[in-house]
């Protein structure tokens, strides 16, 4: 009897733990180390900085990384952002988009990803996103030379807190929060003192393979800032879930003492009766 209530106890706990999931973190730690060599006569980080910025030196690619990995629009501003997609070391096969989470934590349920730029898009093509009502966006194009933007109206993108993502093949999406990625700085993103401007840039190779660059996708974003932490207004469904496990576990629990007791009672009634 000890042995079943030990391993009902254990099983309780296992199903306890389904759906429990950190809260996201809209920053990450930064800096981080950029290798600023220029292998394969790529353009280094500094030298994109310094061109998107129209200022040499104005950005250092080393050292004013932005810590954050999530944005929202900026309050009181047109809800429109422009991506200005720049430079992909594999085009043919690397896509950038946006992502939100409806539940603000690191579980899949609730994400949502929407890509906007395909694989063969080119540098200078020029997306437009718009935020609509209900967590929706509309992404247009205004420079489409690649023919891949993305364009469409989507759901499940929230003003408030969304961010971005490479996509390549063969690999799971990487994203600009690093909690995403298994904690891996896999993109760094640049902001201009004095302007809602952002240089993002993405490494398309797990992060123990990769040269750090950080040039292999090059998107420059506008009219966006740095977002606050995510404030679930309800419980997740999963939460709802380990709340009833606990108390179905609880309720077998107690039920199983109970009858156990009361056998013992029993035994102890009718051992202590004379024969």
């Amino acid at each position: 009897m000890a042995r079943l209530t030990i391993l009902l106890i254990a099983a309780c706990l296992a199903f306890a733990q389904v759906g429990l999931a950190d809260p996201l973190n809209p920053t990450n730690t930064r800096p981080v180390l950029v290798n600023l060599g220029s292998a394969n006569s790529e353009s280094t980080m500094q030298t994109i900085l310094n061109t998107l910025y129209s200022c040499a030196g104005c950005v250092d690619a080393s050292v004013d990384q932005s810590p954050f990995g999530m944005w929202a629009t900026v309050p009181g501003t047109d809800p429109t952002q422009q991506l200005s997609f720049e430079f992909a070391g594999n085009s043919n096969t690397n896509g950038f988009g946006i992502w939100s989470d409806a539940n603000g934590d690191t579980d899949v349920i609730g994400r949502t990803l929407i890509p906007i730029f395909g694989g063969p898009s080119q540098a200078g093509d020029l997306a437009v996103v718009s935020f609509g009502p209900g967590s929706t966006i509309t992404i247009s194009a205004s420079i489409n030379a690649g023919g891949a933007i993305n364009v469409g109206t989507f759901a499940g993108i929230s003003s408030s807190s969304f961010g971005y993502f490479l996509s390549t093949s063969g690999y799971s999406p990487f994203f600009t929060a690093d909690q995403l990625n298994g904690g891996a700085a896999q993109a760094v993103a640049y902001n201009k003192v004095g302007t809602k401007d952002w240089v993002i840039g993405f490494e398309d190779l797990p992060f123990s393979e990769a040269d750090r660059d950080y040039n292999d996708l090059i998107v420059k974003v506008g009219s966006i800032q740095g977002a606050n932490p995510h404030v679930p207004q309800v419980p997740e469904p999963s939460t709802f879930l380990m709340f009833g496990t606990l108390l179905v576990c609880s309720s077998s629990l107690l039920r199983r003492h109970l009858r156990r007791n009361s056998r013992e009672v029993i035994t102890s009634q009718n051992d202590s009766q004379p024969s």
